[in-house]
């Protein structure tokens, strides 16, 4: 059977098709690390996009979160919980 090519209107719809594919994963994904940096959690984020966990996950780490940044933050608000979780055992009978 003779291979027939593309025509050039439906090749050129597709490739049109396949960048707006391609456009719309970056902003999909760059959803996914805007509600994560306002704090979004993983589970809610997949719950939104229709995800699993584990593909947010995926993406998040693709991206570079956390950042260094993030993890500061975090380190800073686990020490400050155990500061208050230190004086409260004081209080405590």
């Amino acid at each position: 059977m003779e291979r027939k090519p593309v025509p050039l209107a439906n090749a050129e719809r597709l490739l049109r098709a396949m960048k707006a594919m391609a456009d719309a994963k970056d902003e999909r994904n760059q959803a996914i690390l805007a509600a994560l940096k306002a704090g979004g959690s993983i589970r809610e984020i997949a719950k939104v996009a229709g995800m699993s966990e584990s593909q947010i996950l995926t993406i998040s780490k693709d991206m570079g979160w956390p950042d260094k940044a993030e993890l500061a933050r975090r380190a800073r608000e686990k020490a400050a919980q155990a500061d208050i979780d230190k004086l409260i055992g004081r209080y405590r009978p």
